[in-house]
């Protein structure tokens, strides 16, 4: 007679039927934290626990100058003490941390609380993968208006809690298997048995394909030039590609599909144009209020998540979904309007020229701000410090001459750009600097086309340099 099974199925059967005596028989099963995680975590706690308290020390013992602010002190002391905090958790959380498999229930301990569910009030299970840690298992109760419970992948388990885990019904199995079968209802309306699954496979290579082509081009507008505004105007249209793409194979795609959703999902095509879009006007395109730039914001925001919202069903009933995305593609109406407004603008440009007095980077986490400080130009008396892009900064030292455009915009919003000086035939255009002191309300009649009144001064004859880039 054989001690054993080979089979998994059955040896996964007999491990389950083995818990279940088990826990029938009054004995808990109890489940801590493996060891290697424990080690981790401790050493994690401890180091920041270490590290807030530093902090709390350096915001209290250590003066300074002693001309800060108690505001600061404060502040600093605050974050100190979060830091403090957290690693005294992980620390407790490494030691104390159970999850206990009874005859009628789970329970799990934490530091600062303690959570039950019964047998029969659990409706399933779903996985919950992390990209830094340990996949969390949520136990999903019956009842809506119950909290779920969360099980760490941190634990030290045993092939009996794996049975039990595997008892229980798959919720996000659930989901995908619903989800196919709607989009195989969906294709069978038009096609026959066999065809469907062929052009299901079509329609998800294409919507794989623009948002592939939405992420290289976002690369490729980091790392190249905009040839004739070509990279610019491709990401405008981007999202109405993708709403055009989402009316014409409605029901098929989606926005906003949730993580078990076998329906192709265009959303990055939808959203990713946009921030960058706006982080790349941020970088180079100034305006002299924000009253202009907030009224495209919103008008062109809006208008690209109401076609959004109109030609998908599914994505109007995501109320919060919804409205988080709207939120974000307001990104899209700053960015995109600025872009139309200055590239689109006809009018002749006026042109300042000046002289660079210094340059600063912005390091940031993730990407780098660029500033060159100038002179006095036009409305500004005192100089300015003026944000350009990459290119330019590192072609630019200080103390050359560099050109300032001011133009009225084509969407009526007036803006201004540090580019290129231009050249005449008597050679390049001689450097106005301090020379050129505009008053702001003369700057802003010439850019509006306002007439002068009676008791105003005629204008004043063109300047070196007021000519069209």
């Amino acid at each position: 007679m054989r001690c054993g099974t080979s089979h998994p199925l059955a040896a996964l059967k007999m491990a389950s039927q083995l818990a279940r005596d088990a826990l029938k028989a009054g004995a808990p099963r109890i489940y801590g934290v493996a060891p290697g995680w424990k080690l981790f975590l401790v050493l994690f706690g401890v180091l920041f626990g270490l590290g807030g308290v530093a902090g709390l020390a350096f915001a209290v013992f250590v003066p300074g100058s002693g001309n800060e602010p108690i505001a600061t002190a404060l502040f600093l002391g605050a974050i100190a003490a979060v830091f403090a905090a957290f690693g005294v958790y992980c620390v407790l959380s490494a030691l104390m941390y159970r999850v206990l498999l009874t005859a009628d229930g789970v329970e799990v301990l934490e530091p600062f609380q303690r959570r039950r569910l019964l047998w029969a009030q659990m409706r399933g299970r779903r996985l919950l993968r992390n990209k830094y840690g340990p996949a969390t298992v949520v136990l999903v109760p019956r009842a809506e208006s119950a909290r779920k419970l969360n099980i760490s992948g941190a634990l030290k388990t045993d092939r009996a809690f794996d049975a039990w885990i595997a008892q229980l019904p798959d919720l996000d199995r659930e989901d995908r298997e619903r989800s196919e079968q709607e989009v195989a209802a969906a294709l069978h309306q038009d096609l026959l048995p066999q065809d469907w699954q062929a052009r299901l496979k079509r329609l998800k290579r294409l919507a794989d394909c623009v948002n592939g082509a939405t992420i290289a081009l976002c690369v490729v507008a980091f790392a190249l030039p905009d040839y004739r505004h070509s990279v610019t105007a491709t990401l405008i249209a981007l999202p109405w590609v993708a709403i055009w793409l989402v009316s014409r194979f409605q029901p098929m795609y989606r926005f906003g599909t949730e993580r078990n959703d076998a329906h192709p999902n265009l959303t990055t095509a939808l959203i990713l144009p946009g921030l960058l879009l706006a982080l790349r006007v941020l970088t180079d395109t100034h305006t002299f209020d924000w009253s202009g730039p907030l009224m495209l914001a919103i008008g062109g925001g809006l208008a690209l998540c109401g076609a959004a919202l109109q030609v998908d069903p599914w994505f109007r009933q995501q109320r919060w979904t919804a409205i988080l995305a709207c939120g974000v593609l307001l990104a899209y109406g700053f960015g995109a309007g600025l872009e139309i407004d200055v590239f689109a603008d006809s009018t002749k440009p006026r042109i300042y020229s000046t002289q660079v007095l210094a340059k600063r980077v912005d390091r940031g986490s993730r990407s780098n701000t660029y500033y060159l400080r100038v002179a006095a130009w036009g409305p500004f008396t005192g100089g300015q410090e003026i944000g350009v892009d990459a290119g330019r900064y590192d072609a630019t030292r200080t103390g050359d001459t560099v050109c300032i455009h001011v133009g009225k915009g084509a969407l009526r919003v007036p803006w201004y750009q540090v580019r290129d000086c231009p050249t005449s035939s008597n050679g390049p255009v001689a450097r106005l600097g301090s020379e050129v002191q505009h008053d702001l309300r003369l700057v802003r009649r010439d850019l509006t086309g306002a007439q002068d009144g009676p008791d105003r001064a005629p204008p004043p004859a063109p300047r070196i340099g007021e000519m069209r880039s």
